[in-house]
């Protein structure tokens, strides 16, 4: 009876939060106007409080959707959720804006299916990329014998959101794979208005163009595991372990549906129609989500201390939209470097003691090229990890400080101070007890 009502509660949970993930703004960046917007990092508050590292994690009370061969390793049941806080301050040659988002970062579940097999089992929902920007400006078209001042605005919303199901498994000795089904879907909504003074009698245009996508992306993990120690006991204070992982996401073919809108504006006014001047509707395609690859390393005890870094590839030239490829996008690439350390996971009477410090740092050469230049991002982050009682339950805080584009190279510059606060309950739930 519990297990029937726990799943129907999460279930619910699911559903619900689905519907509210396609409703979030997570992003004032102009950048994200390209491709299917900006990348949300799905990873926990533990793991973006280290750079944003995940390959070569491999822990039994963490769930590492970064690589599902990790799933394998959990040895208690984990309900994990997140939120997160960004505040922005974009800037240009001659002005500067803030904006602050708040939005559901991740809700994951994960439970080991077989601790003597290692094989576990993982799934949840997050968001996968975010559209929201709105760029004004003043131009003059030509009327006749005169020029007309107008406005210009140029604006947009949405994203992807993705559902995961993935399992991971010890193939052999020290050697695990995984798999991670994804269903992506979402809306990309974008408009395009010019707007004309209403002295001069002439009726501005606004143009909406939205794209629906939706379709399966998979991807495919391995982590070889290797155990140091001076006992035969795992875990020990002596005890330390290496992880080299890697994960490939093949290049995914989703479908799309593309619905055009063009119409006159009322005489001075930005919202209303006039007339319609095209409207397709129902224009069947297809998005090409580029693959990406990424691999990783971990070092240490992961009950004490642990070093960890990534590096990751994806060849944005291969998007294309309805079979349209985007000039502005080109080849990603970036790394992590991540560490984080715990004085006495075991004292239970002390929570300074338990408490888990993390910090990172993260280089990307992200997928837009502005001018022909790159558009890179700086990161430093940080955070900490609380224990909740006697469990391995813990409260994480992770914030990241964000540096995108510079201004010297006439790019927009874009300071970000993120915060993601994250609970991750972990206890031995579905056990099965005997008695003598």
């Amino acid at each position: 009876m519990f297990k029937n009502s726990f799943w129907l509660f999460f279930a619910s949970i699911l559903g619900i939060s689905t519907q509210y993930l396609q409703a979030q703004n997570i992003t004032a960046s102009p950048y994200s106007m390209l491709g299917i917007g900006e990348m949300v990092y799905t990873g926990n508050a533990n793991f973006l409080s280290m750079g944003q590292i995940g390959q070569g994690i491999r822990m039994n009370s963490l769930i590492n959707v970064s690589n599902s061969a990790s799933f394998g390793a959990l040895k208690q049941t984990n309900i994990e959720a997140g939120a997160a806080l960004s505040n922005a301050e974009i800037s240009t040659a001659n002005q500067k804006t803030t904006n602050s988002n708040a939005w559901l970062s991740y809700i994951n579940f994960g439970m080991p299916l077989s601790i003597k097999r290692e094989i576990g089992l993982s799934f949840g929902l997050a968001p996968f990329s975010s559209i929201g920007y709105q760029i004004n400006t003043i131009d003059s078209v030509k009327n006749d014998t005169f020029m007309v001042p107008v406005s210009k605005i140029f604006s947009g919303k949405g994203g992807l959101s993705k559902v995961h199901l993935g399992m991971g498994m010890r193939l052999y000795k020290q050697l695990s794979i995984g798999i991670d089904y994804q269903y992506v879907f979402g809306q990309l909504k974008h408009t395009n208005q010019l707007i004309i003074p209403s002295q001069y009698n002439m009726f501005g245009v606004n143009q909406d163009k939205d794209s629906y996508a939706s379709g399966s992306v998979v991807s495919i993990a391995a982590q070889y595991h290797k155990y140091f120690n001076y006992s035969t006991k795992r875990n020990l204070p002596d005890s330390f372990e290496f992880v080299l992982g890697a994960n490939f996401r093949p290049e995914a073919d989703l479908k799309a549906d593309q619905q055009l809108l063009i119409r006159t504006l009322p005489l001075g006014l930005g919202i209303g129609t006039k007339d319609t001047i095209s409207n397709q509707t129902q224009q069947t395609g297809s998005l090409i989500l580029p693959a990406l690859f990424q691999v990783g390393f971990s070092f240490g005890n992961t009950d004490k201390w642990l070093v960890a870094s990534d590096i990751r590839f994806s060849d944005w030239t291969q998007y294309k939209l309805f079979g349209n490829q985007e000039t502005s996008l080109q080849q990603a690439f970036g790394f992590s470097l991540g560490t984080s350390y715990c004085a006495d996971a075991y004292q239970y009477k002390n929570m300074v003691s338990r408490t888990t410090y993390r910090a990172g740092f993260r280089f990307d050469q992200t997928a837009v090229k502005i001018n022909n230049q790159s558009l890179d991002e700086i990161a430093f982050s940080f955070g900490l990890g609380f224990p909740m009682g006697r469990s391995r339950s813990t409260l994480n805080i992770g914030v990241e400080l964000m540096k995108r584009g510079n201004l010297t190279s006439n790019q927009i510059q874009e300071n970000y101070f993120k915060l993601v606060l994250g609970i991750n309950f972990a206890d031995r739930w579905f056990n099965r007890y005997r008695y003598d």
